[in-house]
């Protein structure tokens, strides 16, 4: 029977280490206009999206070099990932748990700009959120924000005592 092995996960920071050495060996093979640049905060996200496997890493660093030109921005990376920013989910998950209707409505009024459903602000909240999260990656326009783990984990273990 052969061996199985077990790789052990990468952390974001090994990840990230790793994926800068790639763009450093990619880059020694690519003329000088045609160097990759890659943003901190869209390494970040991509060694943070491969949750822990640094082969998905890679892959998923593939995908965002063969969408982009030469410069990797976060907003490649939410957009060939067809990932919805921090930022709206944690929006999201706050009022959900407050349970606060108004707060909802406010949230979904938000979303419905920022998306830019002008007709469709009439609808459930359910469907403007659905909306927002299926159109997030076709917009072209403006950076999402990007949260540091601190405030990431504060604003998610806020939202989970709330619950309990």
């Amino acid at each position: 029977m052969p061996a199985v092995l077990n790789f052990r996960r990468g952390t974001v920071e090994e990840i990230t280490d790793r994926l800068k050495h790639v763009v450093e060996i990619e880059n020694k093979d690519r003329r000088k206009n045609d160097k990759i640049e890659l943003d901190s905060d869209a390494l970040d996200i991509i060694a943070r999206s491969a949750n822990g496997s640094f082969r998905d890493s890679l892959s998923l660093l593939e995908q965002v070099m063969a969408y982009t030109e030469e410069s990797i921005t976060a907003k490649d990376v939410y957009t060939v990932l067809g990932m919805v920013d921090e930022e709206a989910l944690l929006e999201i998950g706050e009022v959900l748990a407050s349970g606060d209707a108004a707060s909802a409505f406010a949230l979904r009024t938000s979303l419905c700009e920022r998306v830019g459903t002008s007709g469709n602000c009439s609808s459930p909240p359910r469907t403007i959120f659905v909306t927002y999260w299926s159109s997030r990656s076709a917009r072209t326009t403006g950076t999402p924000p990007i949260l540091d783990g601190a405030t990431r984990r504060t604003r998610s273990r806020s939202l989970a005592s709330s619950r309990s």
